[in-house]
């Protein structure tokens, strides 16, 4: 009989926690599920819920049919929430934003309103679970509405189940995580990352929507010269895809969504890529034991315009070449990717260099972009100035 958490790897602790949990069908009416991005705690939670609904006998092996059901947000006692964006006059998910060409410079946020419909929702008969389920992602980026809200439903959690995902339980109120029964999660080893990475199916991105595939086409093109209903909720019984989202440390197979764009087997549009570019060594370190951060990191890597990196590490006196690059850096990239791109190359020129007054200069450089100064003349000014040239 196959064991229920089999697939989530490295989390001994986690799963002991919540194997003994079921095992006395001593079930916390809320859980914080706390650890960094990427290592698995969203896999646990939809083995947790498996587990409870199965019922006390049979839990340890889990049924197939439910847990792709559960895995696909279609299960009627489920609902997903997550961090949503405001966008022409309703709410859009975070995992939704860059398929429906959502401004994302500023953060999403869990608000007042999903909450009131995640307490509805609880209060619902169930109709297969013991009572209604609540899979809450992003628990740091409730709103200070939200967040009070959250609090009268713990006080009163009647049959319901909530699980609550964070990477920062520090920024909740106390007395939110004072009632919910914590279990932690830690970062893998490099061993454990590569075999979670090495037991996912291959996945290539499929065509982006066109008119985000037409901006990135020009705006790559000028690089190389140089070198939810609408007006409802934004929540549902619907599940962000488990395979491409940063949490995923799964080895079960992919999923054909993402929150990063669509996502298509390699078997019908490998043929059709040319090879992925190798990874640089800072990828493994920027996702610090987290296959699912690894697997951003990847993506975003080969995202970059070819040559693009190589430019900066080969920064060189000349102030045209500062410039032009400043140019091609804010054309090809929007700002989610700049900042990723100022995180990779703080971290090479740190491996090539050691402390420096570049990397000084850069972090000035990151607040910037964070502040919303205009990225072209931010871009310009920092690599004048690292050249070695005042503007």
């Amino acid at each position: 009989m196959a064991d229920l958490f089999a697939d989530l790897l490295g989390q001994p602790r986690a799963v002991a926690l919540l194997e003994a949990a079921l095992e006395r069908r001593r079930i916390a009416p809320a859980y914080l599920f706390v650890g960094a991005d990427g290592i698995g705690r969203r896999l646990a939670a939809l083995r947790f819920l498996e587990g409870i609904v199965t019922g006390p006998e049979a839990w340890r092996g889990g049924q197939p049919g439910l847990r792709r059901r559960l895995a696909q947000g279609n299960h009627p006692d489920l609902l997903w929430v997550e961090p949503t964006y405001q966008h022409q006059g309703r709410l859009v998910k975070a995992s939704e934003a860059l398929a429906e060409g959502v401004n994302r410079r500023s953060a999403p946020q869990i608000r007042l309103e999903q909450i009131r419909e995640l307490t509805r929702f609880l209060a619902r008969h169930p109709v297969e679970a013991p009572g209604g389920l609540v899979l809450l992602e992003g628990a740091e980026a409730m709103a200070e509405g939200a967040a009070n809200a959250l609090l009268k439903t713990l006080e009163e959690p009647g049959t319901g189940l909530l699980i609550l995902i964070s990477a920062a339980p520090d920024q909740l109120l106390s007395t939110i995580r004072s009632r919910c029964q914590q279990i932690p999660f830690v970062r893998l080893s490099s061993q454990l990352v590569n075999q979670v990475l090495a037991a996912l199916p291959a996945v290539v991105p499929a065509a982006p929507v066109p008119e985000v595939q037409t901006r990135k086409a020009a705006a790559r093109r000028g690089a190389g010269k140089s070198g939810v209903a609408k007006g409802g909720s934004a929540q549902s019984n619907a599940a962000p895809s488990e395979a491409a989202d940063t949490d995923a440390a799964a080895t079960e197979p992919a999923a054909p969504a993402s929150a990063d764009g669509d996502q298509i087997s390699a078997g019908s549009a490998a043929t059709a890529e040319k090879p992925p570019r190798p990874d640089p060594p800072e990828l493994l370190e920027l996702a610090a034991g987290s296959p699912g951060a690894l697997l951003h990191h990847r993506h975003q890597w080969r995202e970059l315009p070819e040559g693009l990196a190589e430019r900066l590490l080969a920064l060189d006196r000349d102030p045209l070449v500062a410039l032009g690059l400043a140019r091609d850096l804010s054309e090809a990239l929007d700002g989610e990717q700049q900042l990723w791109l100022l995180a990779w190359w703080q971290l090479a020129l740190w491996r090539r260099r050691g402390p420096s007054v570049d990397l000084e200069r850069l972090e000035q450089l990151r607040r910037q972009l964070r502040a919303y100064v205009q990225p072209r003349l931010a871009w310009e000014v920092a690599l004048l100035e690292m050249a070695g040239i005042r503007p």
